[in-house]
């Protein structure tokens, strides 16, 4: 399953979970969700017990990337809440940019780590960097971002809601059989 196989299957409940429970609780979640699992594979990883067959692996990568997913879909819109109107352009160029670079170091940068103090150190650091995340999600002042009950409508509803309106987008057509 491709990334946006991921993104297309998941995005759409996480989006809806999103608006509904509020971006900062999905975001903590997601972190949390992505530490504990990275945290799975450095304890297997430490005593050297890593000579997993490649099922369970891929099986735990892809619950970190479900991880992923969530944050992404949370991550988005809370980004235009931390900024006003006026820089949100800036923002998210600078958003946009940090990943990139972190897509370019990243995998140069964990390979260097891999290779110098193996892959046990390699995870001690990204569930380090986790940690880190949820510390600094934690001090962001919390934000009137939740729905008012009257707007609020069952989760259900919501997904159907947009299925519908995916369903209804002939422009998404092709990429949708594209990931399928």
């Amino acid at each position: 399953m491709c990334i946006r196989d991921r993104f297309l299957f998941f995005s759409i409940p996480a989006g809806v979970a999103a608006d509904s429970l509020g971006y900062r609780p999905l975001l903590l979640a997601a972190q949390l969700w992505m530490l504990a699992m990275t945290a799975v594979l450095a304890v297997i990883a430490l005593p050297g017990w890593w000579d997993l067959r490649p099922v369970p692996l891929l099986v735990v990568l892809f619950l970190i990337s479900i991880g992923v997913v969530v944050f992404q879909a949370a991550w988005k819109p809370f980004l235009s809440d931390l900024v006003g109107e006026d820089d949100l352009v800036a923002a998210i160029s600078l958003n946009s940019l940090s990943n990139r670079i972190a897509q370019l170091l990243g995998p140069v940068l964990g390979g260097y780590l891999m290779g110098l103090a193996g892959i046990a150190a390699l995870l001690i650091t990204r569930v380090v960097s986790h940690a880190v995340m949820i510390a600094a999600l934690l001090r962001i002042p919390k934000g009137a971002r939740a729905a008012p009950a009257a707007q609020r409508i069952e989760i259900r509803d919501r997904i159907t809601a947009a299925r519908r309106a995916v369903t209804g987008s002939p422009g998404l057509y092709g990429p949708m059989i594209r990931c399928a």
